[in-house]
């Protein structure tokens, strides 16, 4: 019975836990808020490199940053005018985007710690507007710029900006964005097609040159977001129900439909090394937006926030960025305000600091409480003592329960478990002592079954109180039959008084001409002299 109801507790565990690993273990995510930069108002996290750098906006004033743990958010500089945001983001730290020129016109760049901000201009023929939406390992830039006042995609490398062209067949004057690009130089987006009012999602070689349509999920749309180096790729497309749908392609194949959180829209926005895909779906009834994490077929959709500790205080609404070590990047609420956030992978067990049973020397069948105090980088939020859940105290946020003591004599322990919100673990086996069980009275003391005993019992002891301070004492009531007995009571607090007569029941732990017993105060009962004798007399009759 006892392994079944751990393995129930075990298996409701893992119910609840939101989505597994493909190890098969809970998994979760300690959260950081990215903060606000002096002077702004918001923070838009859009893009995290390898080495969980994160490059975005932010709001208020709208400048580029760079955020670094331990660093905090950097604002980066504008090509003169006063407006900047970033999209891009390589793992040497190196940041693409667009900012404003001092004639708020607007050009794409590049920033790089050791060379600063780079304008990178526009089509040298019939150019207009551009914008960088990403970069890759060897400085290479992808965006979009106006060419005879539509809308081209566009490779940068070697100084040069590559017009990627449009789809084949494609009707004239189509215009073409270019949102992502992998180290090989491959790059994705969408173009129009022979409708200028559809958009196809499309992919490049990595030389730049023949964009190729991916198709849709049914329907009339599709828009390719990112690329990763093995040529997957994520983004959203039409569905033949008219809904709108993140999808993930293979490098060859056709668009798997990712599904949603319930709703009918969802978006992806980044894929990792692994093929893991974040964005946002749309909840039930389209009411609020939550960001995803789709890993396999098994797992589907997860909503990331269901994978935070309870009381994070975050809604995780968009996640736009995904690395390598699975941190994510992204948008939210927290307690209520807009915050951008950054999600590590939480693979830290608590650690249970102190644990206490008390009384650590019980009677038989008799109630120990069990204190435990645990800690946890995102909080401890389940404990569990021989499977039994302990409560957690919101006062000094120790988890306490009471547990029954077992019925044989000698040693045993509780085996407690804590949990955090991603369902590692850590366990501890806590040390108790059942006593012996002995129904005797004051007399006990001089039989030989007390003289032979070596671990600790239970025994009845009654008589005068002889001292109540700083330890109740009492003669243990022989004096009427022979020589008396000075028994010592701990724990038996209480209004008694020199004189009174009291019988107690505890745990005998010390032997020899002065006893101690170690008792609780509902275990002492106070007697009148003419009954407490009579029940000696009886009790002691014919030893």
């Amino acid at each position: 019975m006892f392994e079944f109801r751990r393995a129930l507790a075990l298996g409701l565990l893992a119910a609840a836990c939101s989505t597994l690993t493909s190890g098969g273990a809970c998994a979760g995510y300690r959260v950081i808020n990215l903060g606000v930069a002096p002077g702004t108002t918001g923070t838009q996290a859009r893009a995290i490199n390898n080495s969980g750098v994160i490059a975005g906006y932010t709001t208020g004033l709208e400048r580029a940053f760079r955020y670094i743990g331990g660093r905090g958010i950097e604002l980066l500089p504008t090509l003169g005018g006063g407006v900047g945001r970033a999209y891009g983001l390589n793992d040497s730290g190196d940041v693409a985007g667009y900012s404003y020129l001092e004639d708020n016109s607007i050009r794409a760049f590049r920033w790089a710690e050791h060379s600063g901000i780079e304008n990178l201009g526009t089509f040298p023929v019939g150019g207009g507007s551009s914008q960088a939406t990403a970069i890759n390992a060897s400085g290479q830039v992808a965006g979009f710029a106006l060419l005879n006042g539509s809308q081209r995609a566009f490779r940068y490398s070697n100084g040069v900006i590559q017009d990627l062209g449009v789809l084949p067949g494609a009707a004239e004057g189509a215009v073409s964005v270019a949102n992502a690009l992998n180290d090989l130089g491959e790059v994705v987006g969408d173009a129009s097609t022979t409708d200028l009012l559809i958009k196809e999602a499309f992919r490049t070689d990595p030389n730049g040159q023949n964009m190729t349509g991916l198709g849709t999920l049914g329907g009339a749309q599709s828009w390719a977001t990112a690329v990763n180096n093995s040529g997957q790729i994520t983004g959203y497309a039409k569905t033949s129900l008219g809904e709108t749908h993140a999808y993930r392609r293979e490098a060859a194949g056709s668009l798997r439909d990712l599904r949603t959180l319930g709703g009918t829209r969802s978006y992806g926005y980044s894929i990792n090394s692994d093929g893991y895909v974040v964005g946002y779906s749309t909840t039930p009834g389209d009411t609020s937006q939550h960001a995803f994490i789709w890993r396999n077929t098994l797992e589907g959709m997860t909503d990331l926030n269901s994978m935070l500790p309870p009381d994070s205080g975050w809604i995780l609404e968009s996640a736009y960025g995904i690395n390598d070590s699975g941190q994510i990047t992204g948008v939210g609420r927290y307690k209520g305000s807009p915050a951008a956030f950054l999600l590590t992978s939480d693979d830290t067990a608590p650690s249970i600091v102190n644990t206490t049973a008390s009384p650590g020397l019980a009677a038989p069948g008799q109630i120990v409480s069990l204190a435990v105090t645990a800690t946890d980088d995102v909080g401890v939020t389940s404990a569990l003592a021989d499977d039994i859940p302990l409560q957690k105290d919101p006062i000094d946020g120790v988890w306490k329960g009471n547990l029954t003591a077992e019925p044989s004599p000698g040693k045993h322990a509780f085996h407690v478990v804590a949990y955090d919100a991603s369902g590692n673990s850590a366990s501890q086996d806590v040390s108790y002592t059942t006593a012996h069980r002995v129904v005797a009275n004051n007399r006990a003391l001089t039989h030989p079954l007390i003289a032979t005993v070596r671990d600790a019992f239970v025994f009845t002891a009654r008589g005068r109180v002889v001292s109540v301070d700083p330890v109740l004492k009492l003669w243990d009531g022989s004096e009427v039959f022979g020589e008396p007995t000075l028994i010592s009571i701990f724990g038996a607090a209480g209004s008694f008084q020199i004189g009174d007569y009291i019988s107690v029941t505890g745990i005998v732990t010390a032997l020899g001409s002065n006893p101690a017993i170690a008792t609780t105060p509902d275990q002492v009962i106070k007697h009148n002299q003419s009954r407490l004798s009579h029940a000696l007399r009886a009790s002691t009759c014919g030893r």
